[in-house]
């Protein structure tokens, strides 16, 4: 928590802190001024007992009758921030409850499994589909804010039910013990056996390819990256990301002429994700998307598409994130101790009121002077006026815009404007 304490009384202002459980109000304790004044003397909280729901700072005289207290400030109790860490150690539940692969007869190719996992406390962030305690197929939410929205106690869905595709030639031909492993939001985890599930694909095995070894499915890398596999991508506000891939079998091998499909689902709230475009390969199994400028979206690349149930043999996903694009600028660039200025801009590409922060640079980097919020068209501004430059001095401020849910575009900041004052 970092709150700041101003004002003096007689008796003088005391804050407090004080939380609710699920089984009514528990009161926590005081603390005296200046509190913590900045996230590198913060005011450190308790540990508070589980159920805990709600969290408040209050201000009220030590003694006497409210009206014994009198402020040098109006607002004397200012909460500038917070860094809440929540943690819960239930495990969640899960239950792999059949599909194709659990049929009972020898399987080869692409078949499906059947799952029901459930948690209701941090909720559902992944699962994997294991063969003995080899992953071969996950369904990672975490990535998808449709799935894991962090609104509320529950970061993520409490229950999914799915079935989800597994290609058997990943691994080599045999018996395994089929199961599933669930992990919670909060990173507890448990594990579900199904039973034994015999696997027989022949020369289609994917060790058994000329190259045995090579990794198989859709591998994404964007341009002038060393790396051959990306999950994520940051941007410039109204700039693009070309992403480049390959798509191989599971011997290795690029698959050349085949048509692989780009779905998109931007952050904005109700987004849903939708097929955009498809690209063919070359002769290399090799492939381009580029998007277009916009928010921040999961760009997710399918291949051999199940027209039952829409679901993929192979996928691979990228969350391309973009940098907020905020402008500011001044009414004025020189003037005296005493006078003021008003700083204006716009939050681009916003569709809601959002709030910003002013900030000055100091030696030990950027503080935060102000928190301002914008209209529902993106467009703020701020008056602020200098009392305490005794000597010619330059200022260099910008503005920041932080990421939240629900507002659809990484932290991000202005370029800088420079102040002289004399």
């Amino acid at each position: 928590m970092v709150a700041r304490l101003s004002g003096s009384g007689a008796p003088a202002f005391t804050p407090y802190r004080v939380f609710s459980t699920s089984d009514g109000y528990q009161q926590g304790e005081t603390f005296g001024p200046p509190g913590g004044n900045s996230l590198n003397d913060p005011i450190v909280t308790p540990t508070y007992a589980a159920g805990t729901r709600r969290f408040q700072l209050l201000l009220f005289c030590t003694s006497g009758a409210p009206g014994d207290c009198y402020l040098d400030d109006h607002a004397p109790l200012e909460i500038r921030g917070a860094e809440v860490t929540l943690e819960e150690s239930i495990p969640p539940s899960l239950a792999v409850s059949g599909g194709t692969l659990a049929s009972g007869s020898t399987q080869s190719g692409v078949r499906n499994v059947g799952y029901n996992a459930s948690d209701a406390e941090s909720g559902v962030a992944k699962v994997e589909i294991l063969l003995d305690d080899q992953v071969v197929a996950v369904r990672d939410f975490s990535t998808d804010p449709a799935k894991c929205p962090h609104t509320s106690w529950s970061a993520c869905q409490e229950q999914v039910t799915e079935e989800v595709p597994v290609d058997t030639r990943s691994v080599p031909d045999g018996t395994y013990t089929l199961g599933a492993r669930v992990t919670d939001a909060a990173g507890n985890s448990a594990v579900a056996r199904q039973g034994q599930v015999t696997l027989g694909n022949g020369s289609a095995n994917a060790t058994g390819g000329p190259t045995g070894g090579q990794p198989s499915g859709i591998h994404l890398t964007h341009v002038n990256s060393k790396r051959t596999f990306v999950t994520s991508r940051l941007i410039r506000y109204g700039s693009r990301a070309t992403l480049r891939g390959v798509l191989r079998d599971p011997a290795g091998d690029p698959i050349p002429n085949a048509a692989v499909d780009v779905l998109l689902q931007t952050e904005r709230k109700n987004s849903r994700l939708r097929k955009v475009t498809s690209r063919t390969t070359d002769a290399n199994g090799r492939f381009e998307y580029r998007t277009n400028p916009g928010p921040s979206r999961l760009v997710r690349v399918g291949y051999d598409r199940n027209s039952a149930n829409s679901t993929y043999a192979f996928t691979h996903d990228v969350k391309v994130r973009t940098k907020s694009g905020v402008t500011l600028h001044a009414s004025r660039s020189r003037l005296r101790n005493g006078q003021g200025v008003r700083f204006y801009g716009t939050i681009r590409g916003n569709r809601q009121r959002k709030v910003l922060e002013v900030q000055v640079r100091k030696p030990g980097g950027w503080d935060t002077i102000a928190s301002v919020r914008s209209n529902s068209k993106g467009r703020w501004s701020w008056r602020y006026r200098f009392k305490r430059t005794f000597e010619p001095t330059r200022y260099a401020f910008r503005a920041r815009v932080r990421t939240e849910n629900g507002f659809p575009y990484a932290t991000g900041h202005s370029s800088q404007r420079y102040i002289r004052v004399r």
